[in-house]
């Protein structure tokens, strides 16, 4: 029996990088929102973003759940909208009830628009921003009088660049103000929005709805997504199915194949 080793040697090296295909294709990285994010500090690793959850109108309450959050710049804030016909506005602090673009038409601002979901509804309607700096953003429900009942938020509340700019002193101008509502997918100023500003979110939406344009922490979107709750920041290495592995599976076969030729001859 003669083989040449070169021929042997070639074989064995493409066998072990076709097993090598075979890994890459079947564990990628992914940098996507997860469906169902946590707030949990721990477990998170490069390339995953941390997503912090707020609960709206969770327990027929006219509540963001929690009401005061830090975010640090590039981190995720999804508003899960849990019961009720509720929205997610931005505002300023002088102004409570009242969209930021109607306070300052250079921000667009975000505006999540009305999302009736029921508490036994399997999907829960989302709307996901991503911060862009670390300025405060001040946040209300435009729906009725929830505002002046006490359903508002802050992210990155800065108490120590001004004592007075707190939550409770936000609820407590809220509470004597008059909520300015808006329509579906409104643009409050009847107004073009300008491109956003670095002291303000984007916003898009997802194919499905109208686009908005906003303007004061990041880019926004939402969707329906399930109702379970996670504890996993993200699932970063989520097997995915495509032709690579099936390619690779192929090749080695073939090879497998030759090598044992090459022996037997």
């Amino acid at each position: 029996m003669h083989f040449s080793v070169i021929p042997l040697s070639s074989l064995i090296f493409c066998y072990a990088f076709a097993q090598g295909i075979i890994k890459t294709a079947t564990y990628p990285l992914s940098t996507g929102i997860p469906n169902a994010p946590s707030t949990d500090d721990s477990g998170n690793t490069e390339n995953q973003v941390k997503v912090h959850v707020v609960r709206v109108g969770a327990n027929k309450a006219t509540t963001f759940e929690p009401n005061k959050i830090t975010a640090q710049v590039g981190e995720m804030v999804q508003f899960q909208f849990a019961d009720g016909n509720h929205t997610v506005a931005q505002s300023t602090f002088d102004q409570p009830c009242v969209p930021i673009s109607m306070v300052d038409p250079k921000i667009s601002g975000f505006y999540s628009g009305y999302m009736p979901t029921s508490a036994a509804s399997d999907m829960l309607p989302t709307y996901t921003i991503m911060i862009s700096n670390m300025k405060p953003v001040w946040i209300y429900c435009s729906q009725g009088r929830h505002c002046e009942k006490g359903m508002q938020m802050v992210i990155n509340e800065n108490s120590k660049a001004n004592a007075t700019r707190t939550l409770e002193n936000f609820s407590a101008l809220a509470a004597k103000a008059v909520t300015v509502q808006m329509k579906e997918d409104e643009n409050p100023t009847g107004k073009t929005p300008p491109s956003p500003s670095d002291a303000a979110p984007k916003s898009s939406e997802a194919p499905s709805k109208t686009s908005d344009k906003g303007s004061d922490s990041g880019s926004s979107s939402r969707s329906g997504s399930s109702s379970s709750n996670s504890t996993d920041s993200n699932d970063s290495k989520k097997p995915v199915s495509g032709s690579g592995k099936n390619t690779a599976n192929i090749i080695v076969s073939a090879l497998v194949g030759l090598l044992v030729f090459a022996i037997v001859i």
